[in-house]
Formats: C-alpha cells, sequence, structure tokens
C-alpha cells in the first residue's frame, strides 16, 4: 500500500478461505485494490492461474500473504523499467522468521545475502541448464515471488501449455517457462522482498515437520497424481519441485531432464532434515534404495551417506531484539536502512545504472546459493 505509484493494481486472490480477508481487504479505501474469490479451495498452482486472470498489468508479481515488499520497489524500478529491455527483473530476498517458528534462536530475525547494488543481464539458457542440475533458485533466479515477469512471456507460456503454472510448485514452473522463453532477464542486485516464515508456512512446513500446511497443500490438490513425471512418490520440496520442472519442460515442447544423481541425493537430504525433527522417513528411505538397488545405481547409493544437512552460512544474520525490529514490516524498514548505507559506500551510479554490457552470463553473486539450515 506505500508503493508510490498510481497505476500499481492489486489484486487480492482469496482461495476460499474462512478467516477476516474480504473484511480486512474492504477496510482499505483505496481504488487500486481489487478483491477476487475463488468460490472454493483451489490447488496452488490453480489458485495462481485463478489470480493471474484476475490481473490486468502489463508486469506481474506474486505476493504470498506472509511477505513483504520494500516501500521503495516502485519508486526506484518503475521509472526505469523500460531501459532494462528485458521481460523479466529479478531480484534477491531476504527472509524473516516470525514468532511463531518453532527455532527459538530464528525467532524475530532476519536472514539476507549480501548485496552490493547495480544491474546485469543474464542468460535464461545459462540459468535454465542451472535450474535443471540442481532443483533450486539462487538469488538471481527469476522467480515471481521476487520479480517482474512481463505480460508477453504469461500469454507466450499459456499459448504452448495453457496456463502458465504447471503444478505442482508454480513458482519453480512458472520460472523454468520464462526461462524456456527468453534469451535473457536483469537481474538487480538489491533485496525488494522479505519472505515470511512461520510454522504455517507451506514450503518451510514439508521442510520442518509436513505439517498443517503442508497436509492442506497436498489435500487441495484432491487426489490428483502430483508424481506423474519423477520415479519417487516422495513428499519432499526437492522431489515436488523436479516433478513441476519435468512438467514444464514437456509443456514447453523441449525435453530437459533434471540432474538424477543431484535429485537423489537431494530428496535423500530432504528425508534426513525431515527426520532430524522426528518424522519417520523409514518407509520413503525404503521406497529409495530399493529404487537405486532395481536401477543398478550402486555409486548414487554409496554416495547417499556423505549427505548431510545443511547450514545456511552464507547468509547475514539481524536478531530484532538487538536491531530494534518486532516484526516482518519493521524488518523491512532495517532491510532498507542497510541498503541506505551501501547506497552511501558505494558510487551512487553503481545503483540501478541499467545494464553493464551483456552481463556476467551464469556468474552467480557472492553467497547466492538457496539457504540451508541444521534440522
Amino acid at each position: 500500500m506505500e508503493q508510490a505509484c498510481s497505476s500499481l493494481e492489486i489484486v487480492v486472490s482469496d482461495n476460499a478461505s474462512s478467516d477476516e480477508t474480504r473484511s480486512v481487504v474492504g477496510r482499505f479505501q483505496d481504488s487500486r485494490i481489487r478483491y477476487v474469490n475463488t468460490g472454493k479451495a483451489l490447488s496452488m498452482p490453480k489458485s495462481w492461474e485463478f489470480a493471474l486472470n484476475a490481473a490486468q498489468g502489463e508486469w506481474i508479481s506474486i505476493l504470498s500473504d506472509d511477505s513483504v515488499l520494500s516501500p521503495a520497489l516502485l519508486k526506484e524500478l518503475y521509472p526505469k523499467i523500460a531501459d532494462f529491455k528485458s521481460d523479466f527483473i529479478s531480484w534477491p530476498y531476504a527472509r524473516y522468521y516470525f514468532p511463531s517458528w518453532p527455532k527459538t534462536e530464528e525467532k524475530n530475525s532476519l536472514h539476507y545475502l549480501p548485496f552490493k547494488g547495480g544491474t546485469r543481464r543474464l542468460s535464461s539458457r545459462e540459468e535454465l541448464k542451472r535450474l535443471y542440475k540442481s532443483s533450486s533458485f539462487i538469488a538471481s533466479s527469476p522467480s515471481i515471488y521476487k520479480g517482474f515477469c512481463h505480460r508477453s512471456v504469461i500469454d507466450r507460456a499459456r499459448k504452448r501449455s495453457g496456463v502458465f503454472f504447471d503444478p505442482p510448485a508454480p513458482d519453480y514452473s512458472a520460472a523454468a517457462a520464462t526461462l524456456f522463453l527468453t534469451e535473457g532477464f536483469t537481474f538487480i542486485d538489491r533485496p525488494y522482498t522479505i519472505m515470511g516464515t512461520a510454522k504455517e508456512s507451506i514450503g518451510e512446513s514439508s521442510n520442518q515437520d509436513r505439517g498443517e500446511a503442508f497436509q492442506r497443500f497436498i489435500a487441495e490438490f484432491e487426489g490428483e497424481n502430483i508424481f506423474s513425471h519423477v520415479p519417487l512418490p516422495l513428499y519432499v520440496t526437492r522431489n515436488i519441485i523436479s516433478e513441476a520442472l519435468l512438467r514444464t519442460s514437456q509443456s514447453m515442447g523441449e525435453k530437459i531432464e533434471v540432474d538424477w544423481p543431484t535429485y537423489f541425493k537431494e530428496c535423500y537430504r530432504d528425508l534426513l532434515r525431515l527426520s532430524a525433527n522426528g518424522i519417520s522417513i523409514d518407509n520413503e528411505k525404503t521406497i529409495l534404495f530399493d529404487y537405486l538397488e532395481q536401477h543398478d545405481m550402486k555409486r548414487v547409493k554409496q554416495e547417499l551417506a556423505q549427505v548431510t544437512v545443511l547450514e545456511d552460512r552464507n547468509w547475514k544474520k539481524a536478531f530484532g531484539d538487538r536491531e530494534g525490529f518486532s516484526n516482518i514490516l519493521e524488518g523491512m524498514s532495517y532491510l532498507d536502512s542497510k541498503v541506505r548505507v551501501a547506497k552511501r559506500r558505494n558510487s551512487p551510479g553503481v545503483w540501478l545504472s541499467g545494464l553493464f554490457g551483456s552481463g556476467e552470463k551464469g556468474t552467480k553473486v557472492a553467497g547466492e546459493e538457496e539457504p540451508r539450515r541444521e534440522a
């Protein structure tokens, strides 16, 4: 609501919730807001597609109900968006851990990657290769959760497959479709999004305990076969992501496989994380090891013994009780203050200065790996 842009359109899409979403929206007297309701609970991909159908804007982004944007986002980007000459504009995100988060040492804390400002043009093909090799995002990845996608990309994707959000992981399938359909995209090394993390968050619920949020996410598929392209029927994060990537590859008409040794190791890592949080993985572990044995993948099976749950050592951490913030909005104010300090330390011309030629194709920003935590 603090975005200084009169042409902004805010579509609040209510997935048939039982909370007070509609009445809360009604309290805001702002012509930029439109409320829509799915009428019944839809799976996440279908719910996102419904919201996308309601949107009329030229540039599209998705903000989940536990995340926030910097008030500076449109003030800084909107005047320059045409200069980027890209159909997708990406930026890194930070992560805020709500007080409901079960790990006491992480409650009311903000985790973010080092950033330097500036813009780079990155190769879609190089990022596509990296994405299918790792089945994970990095800071520069073109996720619609932390970026703007031009309407033309969405229209081209729908022309090929009928939808923009292939199931079961719509953020990953949309990113893959974007990369299939573009030559390059713009990365701005400045965090404009904070993603909230709580025990009610679907992604973290799938990683930690498969709690109520994750069970609801699965139930909303209403018996649909979620795993039609991957070899394992495991309800773990990497398997869900890999399924989405393989479906998108098929719908885009270009056969690209995920890196299978990495796939098996990362699925096992996800199982270990669940086990460390008290979830029984015996049956799923048996399914995984039996598959490797039956398909003569002895080397991969041996390598699983070296797999551990990793910690996010590359991420900077700020704790609210020390830095003076007590919620995610105050956390964004704190992060924006860090940005202002960084701007003063660097040459002002570095920040949002336009593209540096053709860019550093496929080059990672320092420390930008997807966060991993010790379970």
